[in-house]
């Protein structure tokens, strides 16, 4: 396959021979993959907690304070 090379002028300077990758088919899928692969570099990687939100601060007392005193979960009324 030949192709025109343009000059700064835009006109045709010389014809070039093209190698052989050029004449297979164009895999819309790959261009797609390869560029959201590249996109995605960008954005901060998350190590997400599988317990996240599942977890309570609620604790309960141990013997040996002298008060009775049920569990008290912080933020409640």
């Amino acid at each position: 396959m030949e192709v025109n090379v343009f000059s700064l002028d835009g006109k045709v300077k010389e014809k070039i021979e093209l190698p052989s990758i050029f004449l297979g088919e164009i895999r819309e899928d790959l261009i797609k993959r390869a560029v959201l692969s590249s996109q995605s570099r960008r954005f901060q990687p998350k190590g997400r907690d599988k317990l996240a939100g599942k977890r309570t601060t609620s604790g309960a007392w141990v013997a040996g304070y002298g008060v009775a005193r049920v569990h008290m979960i912080k933020g409640s009324r």
